[in-house]
């Protein structure tokens, strides 16, 4: 009796902490993207790289992909199957996405309002623009 006391307090425990949202723990690929999961499985697990984020991959799992992430500012690397540094990567998307982050981040507006000033003259400055792929 008091063993099944136990198992149903925990059990309890395990529901009331999963996601109540509706919202799953893993996003899976398009139709597209699980199609070319091999079927059946081999002895290893099979991942492919996002081709619009180098900062994810999908893992396949029977014929549904699965969208994983890599640590944050680690890339997926195709030929290791690992989560690598950027420069072992060689990501073509990662450096067209960082080239294009840092140009769209590179300009600062400040309103300025004081006596020496008109009201609120615009100033608006621009950072040199640098690649940031090697």
């Amino acid at each position: 009796m008091q063993l099944t006391l136990i198992l149903t307090v925990c059990l309890g425990v395990i529901l009331a902490s999963a996601p109540s949202d509706g919202v799953p723990a893993y996003f899976t690929a398009s139709p597209m993207i699980s199609s070319r999961c091999p079927m059946p499985p081999g002895p290893y697990p099979h991942y492919m790289a996002n081709p619009a984020d180098c900062g994810s991959f999908y893992m396949c799992s029977w014929d549904t992909a699965f969208l994983m992430d890599c640590p944050t500012g680690l890339h997926f690397n195709t030929e290791l199957q690992v989560c690598d540094f950027p420069i072992n990567s060689h990501c073509a998307a990662a450096a067209a996405a960082t080239k294009a982050h840092v140009q769209d981040t590179n300009t600062t507006t400040t309103a300025i309002n004081d006596a020496n000033h008109a009201p609120a003259d615009i100033i608006t400055t621009t950072a040199p623009d640098y690649d940031t792929t090697i």
